[in-house]
């Protein structure tokens, strides 16, 4: 198994969780080698996948070169990460050295392994997609429909110019990967996504949702959870997270904030809408653009790394909102749901994998904030709903992301994609 950094981002926290559940529950039919192009060390067994001598050499050079062409002008309305993956890092050669019988490539992009190397593997792949871009061009999140047209001449989005990078990217896609590779998704939504585009819409897909430890993911009492973080036992806390707050517009601070100056209208109650608390934890730049001007206190919390922490976070609060625009899953969702918290959110990307319509939460149309305030005032107006929420999304994410169903699943995958393997 190969992953790229496996810092605190979502795709990283997925990895880990993914290769715990296999460690613990599949561990006795497979052993679990674990590859990260970081250099820290993970897990037991960890290795550190870029080598050192000539290859390092080669590795500087083609970074040189990389660096070179991010120099080329270009410009794009679609603000998401965009990477290449241009980089000779030899990481493919080495995992075939390894000798294992299935490479599951986790997170790609940037410089964790190349577009060439990947497609040089003769031992058998499995892609674990936690994004859009393998199958797009350079963008880890389409903002159109080229990634289901082959990305081509002529046909670019208004007000991107320059070298068009995401079609060259798809390109080398297209020219590299021609053996097929066993696909996993976490959501029903991107394996729909995997279908209709044009690189890989005959590809093998399977579903498979991102496991969540129920132990470490629990409800805890929310008075004490409120004490620790300094929340007043009163109040009414809305909880948003995400990993750059408004300079990520796909997480839709933006549409939070349209939908909380709307809260307290369908509120209605003063004294409620006076107890409302917005409580947003993140990166140091994880902030609401505006919410000062809100009629209810806001309170920051900064990134958070730690677990116990995050479930206290999680405990204090009586809702939780996602108004992403695009989620490959949504693991705040669901690791809010473990923890006895009901969520709110669009009915976009993996969410409606999560959510469960009046039942664990609410999913309203994509981007109606004002329906989005309504489904958070029909979760907090109620105290007994709000108790049966809680319980039914306990129940939930038990059920759904047991990891030790989630292992059962990947193993099937991986067995059977080694099973593939061709005879020495």
């Amino acid at each position: 198994m190969v992953g790229a950094d496996l810092g605190p981002g979502g795709a990283a926290r997925a990895t880990r969780r993914i290769i715990e559940a296999l460690r613990t529950h599949a561990g006795e039919r497979a052993d679990v080698a674990v590859w990260t192009t970081d250099g820290r060390p993970q897990f037991e067994g960890h290795r550190t996948g870029l080598p050192g001598g000539t290859t390092r050499a080669v590795r500087v050079l083609s970074r040189r070169a990389s660096g070179l062409a991010d120099r080329l002008p270009w410009r794009t309305t679609n603000e998401i990460y965009h990477s290449r993956a241009d980089v000779w890092t030899g990481l493919g050669g080495r995992l075939e050295r390894d000798g294992g019988d299935v490479i599951n490539l986790n997170w790609l992009g940037r410089d964790t392994i190349s577009i060439e190397e990947v497609g040089r593997l003769r031992t058998p792949v499995v892609l674990t997609l936690h994004d859009m871009w393998a199958f797009c061009g350079s963008e880890h999140y389409a903002a159109d429909d080229r990634y289901q047209r082959g990305y081509p001449v002529g046909r670019r989005p208004d007000g991107e110019s320059g070298v068009d990078w995401n079609r060259l990217t798809w390109v080398r896609k297209a020219r590299s990967w021609r053996r097929p590779m066993q696909i996993v998704t976490p959501s029903r939504w991107l394996a729909d996504c995997v279908r209709a585009s044009a690189l890989m819409s005959s590809w093998p897909v399977r579903v498979v949702p991102y496991p969540i430890d129920p132990e470490v993911w629990a409800p805890l009492d929310q008075g004490a959870a409120r004490a620790l973080l300094g929340i007043p036992p009163d109040s009414i806390v809305v909880l948003f997270g995400a990993i750059g707050g408004e300079s990520q517009p796909i997480k839709g601070a933006d549409l939070l904030r349209a939908a909380l100056e709307r809260l307290p209208d369908a509120l209605g109650d003063p004294d409620r809408i006076a107890r409302v608390r917005l409580v947003v934890f993140g990166g140091a730049e994880a902030r609401v653009e505006g919410a000062g001007r809100l009629p209810f206190l806001v309170q920051h919390l900064g990134s958070i790394v730690d677990d116990r922490l995050m479930r206290a976070t999680y405990a204090a609060a009586d809702v939780m909102v996602v108004p992403s625009r695009r989620e490959a899953f949504g693991q705040t969702a669901s690791e809010a749901q473990a923890c006895g918290v009901p969520v709110v959110a669009f009915r976009v990307g993996g969410l409606p994998d999560i959510i469960e319509d009046r039942i664990t939460g609410r999913l309203v149309e994509p981007f109606d904030t004002q329906a989005l305030a309504e489904a958070m005032a029909w979760v907090l107006e109620d105290e007994p709903r709000r108790l049966v929420l809680r319980d039914a999304s306990r129940a939930s994410a038990i059920d759904r992301f047991d990891p030790a169903r989630v292992a059962e699943e990947y193993l099937e995958v991986l067995l059977s994609a080694a099973s593939q393997r061709s005879p020495a």
